[in-house]
């Protein structure tokens, strides 16, 4: 399941990066500091991250959209 589904990087409408849900989960463990600070680092340079498959239901896509958005508020906010 997790090499059908994949987790997809992009940036201002354009695909930058996808990569299988498992290849993700492995770096999220062999090197989560490193992984999460990219991902943060990432939300705040407005780089915006989905996943896509036939086993991802539109929940999960939701949520993360959602959370993407308010971060990109919050970072708004900040530099006004």
């Amino acid at each position: 399941m997790g090499n059908k589904n994949q987790f997809v990087i992009s940036r201002k409408g354009n695909e930058m990066a996808a990569m299988p849900i498992t290849v993700m989960a492995l770096l999220m463990v062999l090197v989560w500091p490193f992984s999460l600070i990219v991902l943060f680092a990432g939300l705040l340079l407005g780089t915006r991250y989905a996943f896509r498959g036939p086993d991802i239901n539109t929940a999960v896509s939701d949520f993360v959209s959602k959370a993407q958005d308010k971060a990109a508020m919050a970072v708004e906010a900040r530099v006004e």
